[in-house]
């Protein structure tokens, strides 16, 4: 029995890439650079599975494209809003998504922006790179302390993204 065929538009972590080797007939954009329209088109004429990424605008007009044999988009990524999902439903195409993927990595990136904005990382990064460096003083770049300061990330995103482990 033959593998179904599948399109991916970007590169995806080399892992991603050998497991759907072992379960598609995969073709990479090798490249890396986002598809324009005609590709996009070109890309569900010739698949059973199209997976895109957030770069693609994925419209009414791409999923209208005749000859379509995608049936499919497994969408790399949490968010859907650059795929017409109201035209991918009237065309019986099944659109998927990875819901829940991104929250620890959104927490892990408020943190980091929190402690580079207390602690005046950027500031010290740029006088670096500046050659501008002077050495070690008692109040230089002395920032604020983190410990012990409560956030409240879960009032300032409203989607699922963000509420991790900095709640």
């Amino acid at each position: 029995m033959s593998k179904p065929k599948a399109i991916v538009t970007r590169r995806w972590p080399t892992a991603n890439e050998e497991r759907l080797k072992e379960h598609f007939d995969v073709t990479f954009n090798e490249s890396d650079v986002p598809f324009t329209s005609d590709q996009l088109k070109d890309a569900l004429k010739n698949c059973d599975v199209f997976m895109p990424t957030v770069t693609d605008k994925v419209t009414r007009d791409v999923l209208s494209v005749e000859g379509r044999t995608a049936n499919m988009i497994a969408n790399f990524g949490v968010g859907f809003n650059h795929i017409d999902i109201e035209a991918a439903k009237e065309l019986g195409i099944t659109v998927s998504n990875t819901p829940s993927v991104l929250t620890d990595c959104t927490a892990d990136i408020a943190m980091s922006l929190l402690l580079m904005v207390a602690r005046r990382v950027g500031q010290g990064e740029r006088e670096l790179r500046a050659d501008n460096w002077t050495g070690w003083r008692p109040t230089h770049l002395l920032g604020t302390k983190v410990t012990g300061k409560k956030t409240r990330c879960h009032w300032i995103w409203k989607n699922r993204s963000g509420c991790g482990s900095t709640s």
